[in-house]
């Protein structure tokens, strides 16, 4: 699946407005009186009145967007304290609800404020974060951040947006209103854009933590088969145990699992309904002009479904939880994908010996026949094994480069989410799969192979082959890489 993560927008730097010290100490001084007292009363009046007279007195910005956004802002906030203290004195409101609606609006506009001010260098910081090291490292920043960022940069596209303040809480929120309808169109606590968590996301390096773990297991089992020797040591139950645990300890954040799914199975995210058809309609227009550019048909109808579904079959929810932080929301079907992927990463690590025994020596001392090789493997064998198990590596492309790999063998894979599953190609059949049109000849017909993990050694009877050599040849291949 094609993906989109290095337009992240762009963003006009803003000139910062120091709210703090326009709104002043006034969260502590409103915590420090009560109201039992006429004098009291008249002091939060006060405070009212001089916090509202700094709204109104705030510096003129030079970036007009930001300014019409300050402004509505500012007035939204005004009527929530004007109404807050009309309901008090009417006896509608008690006075720690009071308190804490004023202490909410100075609070959420003074972290607004704060965001605006260092919105610029958290931006080209994070993106440092994106760039691979100079020694040609991974980036500091995972998959899962590259969506956060993007998230981020958009907030400085301000149109038609508004800040506004819960009458009933206090609390700040920038709200999108559609152009068209005039509805809310997306909501965000304005609390979520300081926490840190919203904007990085560590990169988790699997493939360091699985040679680490696994390096004391490798020869852990060895059994006899007839005349075979193998050496497997995934049949030995305690590495299994281990392997296990291994493989929960790592997709028990649902930041990790997501970062598992993004980068070896080809996953990308979405926060709502358009995002989603955003990722899609990108991903159909980028396939559209590769077409053009190789004098291809453009996409039919038909095509454009089955893409469509095939787009959105690899996409993870995000949304905001209790906290205020973004989290991807993982469904157990991803959670099963991404457990295979993570287990197929390990069981690489484990080279499988399949030895054939000594044969009887004559009284000279001579062998009679057989070999204590390793499991011979024909050349052609060994050649496919190498491109079909890099096919199976390349993440988002690996269904598309393993479906070139298995068209000269007649055969077609399809992702399911949770295995894959095997197509053979019927020259008799009139083709209506994902895999033609009603106008082409013969099509591919699903197998009995359904739901095969993401292990290349279970393709040996789908390929025709025998198993002892196929595994031979895949783990030469993996070697190799």
């Amino acid at each position: 699946m094609p993906t989109n993560r290095s337009n992240y927008g762009t963003f006009v730097p803003v000139e910062a407005v120091d709210w703090g010290k326009a709104i002043g100490g006034l969260y502590d001084t409103i915590n420090k009186i009560g109201l039992d007292r006429e004098q009291q009363r008249q002091d939060l009046d006060k405070i009212m009145t001089d916090s509202i007279s700094a709204i109104n007195n705030s510096e003129l910005l030079k970036t007009q967007s930001l300014q019409d956004y300050v402004l509505a802002g500012a007035e939204n906030g005004r009527n929530v304290i004007n109404d807050a203290n009309k309901r008090l004195k009417a006896g509608q409101m008690k006075p720690a609800e009071y308190r804490a609606i004023i202490n909410n609006v100075n609070s959420y506009w003074s972290t607004m404020s704060n965001s605006m001010k260092n919105f610029d260098a958290t931006n080209q910081e994070v993106m440092k974060r994106l760039q691979p090291g100079e020694d040609g490292s991974a980036p500091a920043g995972s998959e899962f951040e590259e969506f956060l960022v993007k998230k981020h940069a958009n907030l400085s596209d301000l149109r038609n947006s508004s800040y506004m303040f819960s009458p009933d809480s206090g609390e700040g929120y920038m709200v999108k209103i559609d152009p068209v309808t005039g509805q809310t169109k997306k909501v965000i606590n304005s609390m979520s854009i300081a926490d840190p968590s919203n904007i990085m996301d560590q990169r988790y390096d699997f493939e360091k933590e699985i040679v680490t773990a696994t390096r004391g297991m490798k020869n852990a089992y060895t059994m006899e088969d007839g005349t075979v020797t193998i050496k497997d040591p995934m049949k030995n139950e305690s590495v299994a145990n281990s392997v296990s645990a291994l493989i929960t300890a790592m997709t028990n954040n649902t930041r990790t699992t997501a970062q598992a799914l993004a980068r070896y199975g080809g996953y990308d995210f979405f926060e709502d309904e358009e995002d989603r058809m955003q990722i899609i309609q990108s991903a159909i227009n980028d396939e559209e002009k590769s077409r053009r550019i190789q004098g291809k048909p453009a996409l039919t109808d038909s095509e454009k479904e089955n893409m469509a579904k095939n787009v959105s079959d690899r996409l993870i929810k995000v949304s905001l939880d209790l906290n205020n932080r973004y989290e991807p929301q993982i469904s157990p079907e991803q959670q099963m994908e991404a457990e295979a992927i993570l287990e197929d990463l390990i069981v690489a690590q484990f080279p499988v010996s399949r030895t054939e025994d000594e044969p009887p020596r004559g009284r000279s001392g001579e062998r009679k026949v057989g070999s204590d090789t390793e499991v011979k493997v024909n050349a052609s064998t060994q050649d496919f094994s190498d491109k079909f198990v890099l096919a199976m590596s390349k993440g988002n492309s690996s269904e598309a480069e393993m479906n070139k790999t298995l068209k000269a063998r007649g055969l077609q894979v399809d992702w399911n989410g949770k295995g894959w599953d095997v197509y053979k190609y019927n020259e008799s059949k009139k083709n209506v799969d994902k895999y033609g049109n009603e106008t082409s000849r013969g099509g591919y017909e699903k197998t009995q192979y359904v739901n095969l993990p993401w292990n290349a050694e279970d393709f040996w009877k789908v390929l025709g082959l025998k198993e002892n050599e196929w595994a031979s040849a895949v783990q030469r291949s993996r070697s190799k890489k």
